[in-house]
């Protein structure tokens, strides 16, 4: 009888501690996800892609750095556009 109860404990503490880590786990990796989707969302040529920076930690100065570096490509896209546009309006 003791051993029944001492197995139903140990597989009911076993399958909170796996949800316990499942959660934890989405939580702690939901910053480096949403860097990854922008980082393809960049990749596809949307340059307006914008990462919420929350915290202070080493994942929130990343994040800061994607949104400046971001912005800095969109500049220079725009600033190559405008190039092309003034050389295409010259020539002709």
């Amino acid at each position: 009888m003791v051993t029944t109860w001492t197995l139903v404990v140990s597989l009911l503490v076993v399958a909170i501690s796996l949800a316990a880590a499942w959660i934890f786990s989405g939580w702690f990796t939901r910053p480096l996800r949403q860097l990854s989707h922008a980082a393809r969302e960049m990749a596809h040529g949307n340059y307006d892609v914008r990462v919420q920076v929350t915290g202070q930690d080493e994942v929130a100065t990343l994040a800061q750095d994607f949104n400046f570096m971001a912005s800095e490509v969109a500049r220079s896209a725009q600033l190559q556009r405008d190039l092309v546009a003034n050389i295409s309006h010259d020539l002709r």
